[in-house]
């Protein structure tokens, strides 16, 4: 199985040439094609691709995304995770529209998100399943090759009525291109101008399925404090990470130097991190391996022994020694330098420095753990009495790590 992930981008130009959008659409290899089984699993993957592993800025710079959607993805909100201002989503020409995506749509339309009707086309039936959005529509993109030339003149004048904007794809010369120019569209898409781009980066740690399933759930009962659910989400810590790397890179959230896991839940919120979970889980696919990464699974470990030691002897950094220790192993896990990827990560100053090598309390408190790891005892004992513990106790919290890890990680 490949280690990386893939997205096509295509341009969309305006009348003068200039890139307007890119439409952002699903690759599961790098040849630039798709099989597309499944638009929930599909879509999703696009946007966790975009919102996550890519990054907003990244794939679209200061340009809007058209995204495909259908009625499945409409019915989980999954793009309420999605900035209005920056997303276009095309309403797939298979969509089944029903009285109830139509208010979701209109719902949607009050916080200022646009859609498109994608793949146009002048038949009877068509037009008919898709009258109830004409009103909610901003854009309505028109299939030059499955229309005729005389069908598109023949419908100009409706479709200018209906204060939509106009984009005419599957453009392939300059002939085509010069008659839609003509009869009033404003926006071009097509091979005429660019393919579609595969644009491949390294893939993030995929989460434990059973523990998104989990966490899941967690949330969808009331009677669940954040305070419980963070403390279940410590139990996962590809998901963490994920997390982390989710709120660093999406442009939907403000970024803010995280210090402990709890924080990062709480800057998500209830409702956006079900939401992202979600996600998660339907961009896998049922592709997530229930069992963990061995490397994972000893970062937590790591996380787990260093909460214990602040516990017993600087409270105050706890949750700093957590995060602290899951982090520490990244460059292990993703083969890469600490430096190349720390600012995907945006935690706080000592935590970062810590997993850097610095000689702060929490960088001491990482240097200890690794020491205890490693049985250096010997190595361990001035760092063992800075922190106030003895060795039967530095073996008591290892041995309660280890119990953790095999009780919260099957």
């Amino acid at each position: 199985m490949s280690d990386r992930i893939f997205v096509g981008r295509q341009p969309i130009l305006d009348i003068n040439g200039n890139i307007f959008a890119y439409e952002i659409l699903f690759r599961n290899t790098e040849t630039n094609a798709a099989k597309i089984d499944d638009n929930l699993s599909a879509t999703s993957s696009v946007l966790l691709h975009l919102l996550q592993n890519f990054g907003i800025e990244t794939l679209l710079g200061s340009k809007k995304g058209f995204i495909n959607i259908d009625e499945s993805v409409i019915d989980e909100d999954i793009i309420a995770l999605l900035p209005a201002e920056k997303t276009v989503l095309e309403i797939l020409e298979t969509t089944r529209v029903t009285d109830i995506l139509v208010e979701k749509v209109k719902n949607y339309g009050k916080q200022n998100y646009s859609f498109a009707l994608d793949d146009f086309i002048f038949t009877e039936s068509h037009a008919k399943n898709f009258r109830p959005l004409f009103e909610d529509v901003r854009f309505i993109k028109v299939d030059i090759r499955a229309t005729s030339k005389m069908q598109i003149v023949r419908n100009m004048d409706s479709l200018k009525a209906m204060n939509v904007r106009l984009l005419a794809e599957k453009v392939e010369n300059r002939e085509e291109f010069e008659f839609c120019k003509k009869l009033g569209f404003e926006y071009f898409q097509g091979y005429y101008f660019a393919k579609p781009l595969v644009v491949s980066a390294k893939k993030s740690i995929d989460p434990s399925m059973a523990g998104v399933i989990n966490l899941i759930n967690i949330l969808r009962d009331e009677d669940s404090t954040m305070e419980f659910i963070a403390r279940e989400m410590k139990n996962y810590p590809a998901i963490n990470l994920n997390l982390l790397k989710f709120i660093n890179s999406s442009a939907f959230f403000l970024k803010s130097d995280i210090t402990s896991i709890k924080h990062a839940a709480a800057l998500l919120g209830r409702n956006n991190l079900s939401k992202w979970l979600t996600l998660l889980l339907y961009a896998s696919k049922g592709s997530m391996d229930p069992c963990e990464n061995p490397l994972m699974q000893t970062a937590h470990e790591r996380a787990s022994t260093m909460e214990k030691i602040a516990e017993k002897s600087c409270r105050e950094l706890k949750e700093q020694a957590f995060l602290t220790g899951l982090l520490s192993l990244l460059d292990v896990i993703l083969e890469a330098p600490f430096e190349a990827f720390i600012d995907q990560f945006n935690v706080s100053g000592d935590i970062k420095e810590a997993v850097l090598g610095a000689d702060n309390k929490l960088g001491r408190l990482l240097k200890l753990t690794a020491m205890l790891e490693r049985y250096e005892l010997d190595e361990a004992m001035p760092l063992l009495k800075e922190f106030h513990l003895t060795l039967a106790d530095a073996a008591e919290i290892r041995m309660n790590s280890f119990i953790l890890k095999d009780r919260e990680l099957k």
